[in-house]
């Protein structure tokens, strides 16, 4: 009967025809998903900081570049927006000059 937990297993668990009717069953008082059985190694690493940047230094520097990209993307798509306005204000003042001049050129005909 397997404990709650999870266990590892040294080495591959070999059955044999004299292990027939073997029954590998989690405890029942454990709750369902709480039981594993891993063929892995557990690793107990050591973290260590890294010598001379502090804290998060780094991670804020690139935050901060990512933020300022961010923002010149932004102005630039702006102004894009912005000359493309003043590009159809444009022509809509061209049109309406030629439909004056059109208006002027009929009347002075008539």
């Amino acid at each position: 009967m397997l404990k709650r937990g999870v266990q590892f297993l040294s080495k591959t668990l070999e059955l044999t025809p004299q292990d027939s009717g073997l029954t590998i069953s989690a405890d029942p008082a454990a709750p369902v998903g709480s039981v594993w059985v891993s063929g892995g190694v557990l690793l107990q690493p050591k973290w260590t900081k890294a010598p001379g940047i502090k804290g998060n230094v780094m991670l804020m520097l690139m935050l901060m570049l990512m933020l300022m990209l961010m923002l010149m993307l932004m102005l630039m798509l702006m102004l894009m927006l912005m000359l493309m306005l003043m590009l159809m204000l444009m022509l809509l003042l061209l049109l309406m000059l030629m439909l004056m001049l059109l208006l002027m050129i009929v009347v002075c005909y008539m």
